[in-house]
């Protein structure tokens, strides 16, 4: 049996490119889906980039789910829950969570110089596949500015191999907010397989971003235990969001 898992960062929930994640995700048909910077308003008559969430569950068909609140971030005059989720062909069991930055959710605002001290968690859940128990994570890093390492961002890379290397069977995706190349990555890497290492200049949509540094940030990954069998992966170009998604197909 193959399955079919893809990472994505929906970019503010999909404010710029909803119908273009929708369309998109209808089209590949992926089994497991990781995804970042998913709002979560429960509030009703809202556009779905601010409900991206349980908007998702209606379009998606995928009938797994689950989410991590990050932090509750404002927009225009309310704060709106943005955070992680995992959508899954397969039922979703043992949810655990574990603070990356910070302990807890807060009110934050999308201000640059505020942005890295962000909370971060990472979002762990498991499925059974053909017999087998796979462990799914997904995260969004801390971030830095103009892409350099901080220690944060060390810590940060600490405390997921910390969390990681007794566990077997681990699919992790997500936007790490540190580059390739690394001390942060390569200390995971040292327990999971990179599978898209050395294969990309970027991992961001150049047509949605301003700034030259970002056409050399390679940010986004989905690591593998090293027993896992990957029979195919490419990264997509599809405008859906301002990073590229990241396709993994697995043998189990």
């Amino acid at each position: 049996m193959k399955i079919k898992i893809i990472n994505l960062n929906m970019w503010l929930g999909g404010q710029h490119t909803w119908d273009n994640i929708i369309n998109y995700l209808q089209e590949e048909e992926p089994d497991i889906i990781f995804l970042q910077e998913v709002n979560n308003s429960v509030k009703k008559n809202l556009p779905p980039y601010l409900t991206s969430y349980i908007s998702l569950q209606e379009k998606l068909g995928l009938p797994y789910f689950e989410y991590e609140n990050q932090f509750n971030i404002k927009i225009e005059d309310d704060y709106v829950p943005r955070g992680l989720a995992i959508f899954s062909k397969f039922p979703l069991s043992n949810k655990s969570v574990v603070w990356l930055y910070g302990d807890a959710v807060t009110d934050v605002e999308d201000i640059p110089e505020f942005i890295p001290t962000f909370p971060r968690n990472l979002l762990h859940c498991q499925v059974l596949a053909n017999d087998t128990y796979y462990n799914l994570m997904t995260l969004q890093g801390v971030w830095a500015h103009d892409g350099q390492e901080t220690e944060g961002q060390r810590q940060m890379a600490q405390k997921i191999f910390d969390y990681i290397k007794d566990k077997e069977n681990i699919i992790l995706g997500g936007d790490f907010n540190v580059n390739e190349n690394t001390r942060s990555i390569k200390l995971i890497e040292q327990k999971l397989v990179n599978i898209f290492k050395g294969e990309r200049e970027t991992s961001f949509n150049m047509t949605r971003k301003n700034k030259s540094g970002y056409a050399e940030a390679v940010v986004d990954f989905i690591l593998t235990s090293p027993n896992i069998k990957v029979v195919d992966h490419y990264s997509s170009d599809k405008d859906v969001s301002d990073h590229h998604s990241q396709v993994v197909i697995i043998e189990v």
